[in-house]
């Protein structure tokens, strides 16, 4: 299809914009008497033939669109070519007006594609964020399941090692008691024996005190490294919830 306009100021420049980027139209001349004008300029640049006179119109132009909204030119025109299609200056004002519309509404999405761009960008540096997060957690974690495990040998091996006290200190305590009785059979021939069978008993007492207090305190050792247990169950748990939001988010950021 072939169009000329006629009338290149602002408007006609727009029409050259919109028309220009359409296949089926083709541009054939620009006509106004002042070649300053935005369209005449626009065309310069688009390689359109453009012309001052209304006769250098050509005859293979299907369609004559008059932008300049002058009477007088609108006169001519239907004389002259009054066998052309001819679009006056109100239907083109529409035109004009549809493309104003169309380039804000492209502005306007152009916009929000821009934000979405920048948000999405923001999100995956977030994400990113969240992602080293999570490996550090799940390093975190793996050195206290390793913690734990060594403390929980090391708690059996000192329990181990209270039993082994426990039983020495029963066999001294035996030892201290059949002391004593010997040296009550020896009468005063004892007495200095008995002395130190008494602080054997006594050394033995004091160990199984001691062997006691052991024991309680590897106790309360070992629930509070079963409350560690469960905290880094519970820590675990909270890391694979938080793989399953960085998931989530990765594909929300991939879909925009």
């Amino acid at each position: 299809m072939n169009v000329v306009i006629v009338g290149a100021g602002h408007g006609g420049k727009k029409l050259i914009e919109m028309f220009n980027e359409m296949e089926n139209i083709n541009i054939k001349l620009v006509v106004d008497r002042d070649f300053n004008s935005p369209g005449i300029i626009l065309a310069k640049k688009l390689n359109i033939k453009y012309s001052s006179e209304i006769d250098d119109i050509q005859a293979s132009a299907d369609i004559l669109v008059d932008v300049t909204g002058n009477e007088v030119v609108k006169s001519i025109l239907e004389k002259k070519y009054s066998e052309k299609t001819i679009i006056d200056s109100q239907a083109a004002e529409l035109m004009v007006t549809m493309v104003d519309r169309q380039k804000e509404a492209a502005n306007m999405l152009d916009e929000k594609l821009s934000i979405i761009n920048e948000t999405s960008i923001k999100l995956e540096n977030e994400i990113t964020n969240v992602s080293k997060g999570i490996n550090v957690l799940n390093e975190i974690t793996s050195n206290l399941n390793n913690a734990s495990s060594e403390s929980k040998d090391y708690i059996n091996q000192t329990d181990e090692l209270a039993v082994a006290i426990n039983k020495i200190t029963q066999r001294m305590k035996i030892l201290g008691l059949n002391a004593n009785i010997e040296a009550a059979r020896a009468g005063e021939h004892g007495k200095g024996f008995a002395i130190v069978a008494n602080e054997v008993q006594k050394m033995s007492d004091e160990t199984a005190k001691f062997a006691l207090e052991i024991a309680n305190l590897l106790k309360s050792i070992g629930i509070e490294n079963e409350n560690i247990v469960n905290e880094i169950i519970t820590l675990d748990n909270v890391v694979a919830e938080q793989n399953v939001m960085s998931e989530s988010l990765n594909l929300i950021v991939n879909e925009l």
